[in-house]
């Protein structure tokens, strides 16, 4: 059965990644993305810091063949990259195992966030030794079969992670005003790092606003 993995990985083993977060207070979500071959065309959501800054960055790139602005809605411009991929990269892992990317996320210089889909473990045993052939350093956070993809979410699409980090910060008074428990407390709690509890959090707090407010605020726009 069809396995998902979720990892963050180091901007350094993803050059696309390091490309697209170049300026502060920028955020990049993919779509999903299938690699064929050396040619990767990911549609990806950009929104926050300077958009001209980063179509004119993408322009002169010398791995991007092409871009196209799609158009924006909301606060968000949609784009389609034609990627030239360096030799032995992330992607050409996701190639050797036929992996492909479910979800992604990633944020100025802070590590990227993937959700990936493999047809079999054995094909997830393949893209981590082409990951560490290729010296691309992977922290995974959740491993699931496919059967189990659609209990992952719930009505706002959170994933449980997201789900338990969320409430227990909010019992815990983490939003409180003053703060009554530190973020380096909650990871400490969770045993996990505090810049991926921080990830966690801000990754929960997105869904659940596009969930609650994103159609009908873009409708009143």
């Amino acid at each position: 059965m069809a396995v998902i993995v979720e990892l963050v990985l180091d901007p350094e083993g993803f050059p696309l990644g390091q490309l697209l977060t170049a300026d502060p207070g920028l955020y990049i979500h993919f779509e999903k993305v299938v690699p064929i071959g050396e040619q990767v065309v990911p549609l990806c959501w950009v929104w926050g810091g300077d958009i001209d800054a980063f179509e004119q960055r993408i322009r002169v790139s010398d791995h991007v063949l092409s871009f196209e602005n799609l158009g924006q809605t909301g606060c968000r411009t949609l784009y389609t990259i034609k990627w030239d991929v360096p030799a032995s990269s992330f992607f050409d892992a996701l190639t050797d195992s036929r992996g492909s990317i479910l979800d992604s996320f990633g944020h100025s210089d802070h590590d990227w966030e993937f959700q990936l889909l493999f047809p079999t473990n054995n094909h997830l045993s393949t893209f981590h030794d082409a990951c560490r052939n290729y010296d691309i350093v992977l922290n995974v956070t959740r491993l699931y079969e496919l059967g189990d993809y659609g209990i992952q979410q719930n009505v706002h699409g959170l994933t449980d992670k997201q789900q338990e980090a969320l409430a227990r910060a909010l019992n815990r008074g983490y939003f409180a005003s003053p703060q009554q428990v530190t973020l380096t407390e909650l990871a400490t709690e969770f045993d996990i790092s505090q810049q991926a509890l921080s990830q966690r959090l801000r990754r929960g707090n997105e869904a659940v606003l596009r969930s609650v407010l994103g159609t009908k605020h873009e409708e009143n726009k």
